[in-house]
């Protein structure tokens, strides 16, 4: 996929957020896991600020840069090794992300980090390499990430909001285009490969994301 489709793709997902993140009646209400609607607003809002945080930092200097998928392989096995660190550590980022927020402040959030991402895209090459906790990546390979996580978040913000909600239909299949390349990175290809065709009932969650 070429970079610009990349970035347009990411942003049109983000863009979608707004009827989402606009009219959150009740901040305080639950939201997934240990979140309440503000906590997961705030572990989706992650999804747009990381790249801008990234980007703002200086190209680091290497000569292994992973893949999208590569990226969520080696976040799942520090995860698996982690895993009480890492889901405490995920919900104390999302806690933090907008803590005292309220639904005005939350759309306002979104709001400018939407037009600050459109703005830093603009002027990116997507070859351009970023450091992250989980090595260093690509940013177009860490958009691919960060749209699994806006797809994946927004759904979750919908459900605990009672919302419909329509991302383009372009960007969920580039999230499942990734999430599949996860899973086969994960030795899951075929369990996944069995659900899809139906011929195996989905049991437990594959390891992608959870």
């Amino acid at each position: 996929m070429l970079w610009s489709d990349t970035r347009r793709l990411y942003l049109e997902a983000v863009a979608a957020l707004e009827p989402l993140v606009t009219d959150i009646e009740d901040p305080t209400a639950p939201g997934l896991g240990v979140w309440n609607v503000r906590g997961l607003a705030g572990h989706l809002l992650r999804a747009l600020r990381t790249p801008l945080l990234y980007l703002a930092e200086a190209e680091p200097v290497t000569d292994v840069v992973v893949d999208a998928a590569g990226y969520y392989a080696d976040y799942l096995r520090w995860r698996s090794a982690n895993p009480q660190a890492g889901d405490d550590a995920i919900a104390t980022r999302g806690q933090f992300e907008l803590q005292h927020a309220d639904a005005f402040e939350i759309g306002e959030a979104f709001r400018t980090a939407t037009w600050d991402l459109s703005a830093v895209l603009a002027s990116t090459d997507g070859a351009r390499i970023i450091a992250t906790p989980n090595g260093a990546v690509q940013i177009d390979a860490y958009l691919h990430t960060r749209l699994v996580e806006v797809i994946t978040h927004g759904m979750d913000l919908a459900r605990a909001t009672g919302r419909t909600w329509d991302p383009p239909p372009t960007a969920i299949e580039a999230a499942l285009s990734t999430l599949a390349a996860v899973s086969v990175r994960m030795d899951q290809g075929f369990d996944l490969l069995a659900v899809l065709t139906g011929r195996e009932p989905l049991q437990d969650p594959l390891p992608v994301l959870r």
